[in-house]
């Protein structure tokens, strides 16, 4: 505050003033502070990654995923480019339960079940934990055009809600109380009730 009180318009202060009320639980002044800081000084990665983070924390998703796009754009350290993808990647997941449960997820989880029959338990953490470690670095599971190829699982191209759901069954598989942070809850049950129903329904490949 003192920072501030000698020059108001210092960015770097404000910065700190916004990071340090975001800290203590005060969203809506840390967002302030941080706007003020980035009409100043828009190209300061911390600025931005903390904006976006404060969008987030109050609901706003649009500036969040806007701003948390950008630090991927600029020079910033990548341990802050990691939180801008797992950022981008909470708010996806979000986004994912707006409109009900998703059709599309229920079958690549019954697909995925089936994937998971006759595997032993390493299979399914090998297979589960390379998805793991590729969605550290940014998952969009709204792009269908997004594709990704697994080691654990050679010739098959995945779209990346594909491999959430292969995730999300391999970790029931693992530890089913653990929390992944995308909820599959409902379309989780429909898929087992699916695959109760018609076992003969095989994996897709697309």
């Amino acid at each position: 505050m003192q920072a501030l009180a000698a020059d108001p318009r210092n960015p770097v202060a404000l910065k700190n003033l916004g990071a340090i009320l975001g800290k203590e639980g005060d969203s809506l002044r840390a967002l302030y502070y941080l706007r003020r800081s980035y009409e100043i000084d828009p190209q300061d990665p911390q600025t931005v990654y903390g904006l976006a983070f404060a969008y987030m924390v109050l609901r706003d998703m649009e500036p969040a995923q806007k701003h948390f796009q950008k630090v991927l754009e600029m020079e910033a350290p990548e341990e802050m480019r990691v939180l801008a993808r797992d950022g981008l990647r909470k708010i996806a997941t979000r986004e994912l339960k707006a409109r009900g449960p998703r059709m599309d997820a229920v079958f690549y989880l019954l697909d995925a079940l089936r994937l998971f029959r006759g595997m032993s338990l390493q299979e399914i953490q090998e297979i589960t934990f390379e998805i793991g470690i590729l969605g550290k670095y940014g998952l969009d599971i709204n792009d269908p055009q997004e594709s990704h190829v697994l080691r654990a699982l050679p010739g098959r191209v995945f779209s990346a809600l594909q491999l959430i759901c292969i995730m999300y069954a391999g970790f029931k598989r693992i530890e089913p109380e653990m929390d992944i942070e995308v909820d599959l809850g409902e379309e989780w049950r429909m898929a087992e009730s699916l695959m109760a129903s018609i076992p003969q329904v095989q994996f897709s490949q697309k």
